[in-house]
């Protein structure tokens, strides 16, 4: 049974404390739904895909976790894992507490 969480207060929650969602991949897995993703995007959640690979084959899923982005409406620049690597090392240095 699927768990009964209000998905809008934990996307709200994750923009204010500037928290990157994952999202998973896998196909088995698609956390989060495309349509959760498009509201999340409208409100400028960042997101970074993950393909869940458990081998290296499974290193393809990323291309479903790129088409399930696409459709929810997110574009690069809210997914941390297209982003230069100086620019996610400076996202996070921004994010760690002083101190």
């Amino acid at each position: 049974e699927p768990s009964k969480i209000d998905l809008a207060k934990v996307i709200d929650a994750a923009i204010a404390h500037r928290v990157i969602i994952e999202l998973n991949a896998s196909p088995w897995r698609l956390d989060l739904d495309w349509r959760h993703w498009r509201k999340a995007a409208e409100r400028g959640l960042l997101c970074a895909i993950n393909p869940d690979a458990h081998e290296t084959d499974g290193l393809a899923h990323v291309r479903t976790g790129v088409a399930i982005a696409r459709k929810g409406g997110l574009t690069a620049e809210q997914v941390l894992t297209t982003w230069p690597l100086a620019k996610v090392r400076e996202y996070l240095e921004a994010r760690r507490p002083k101190v």
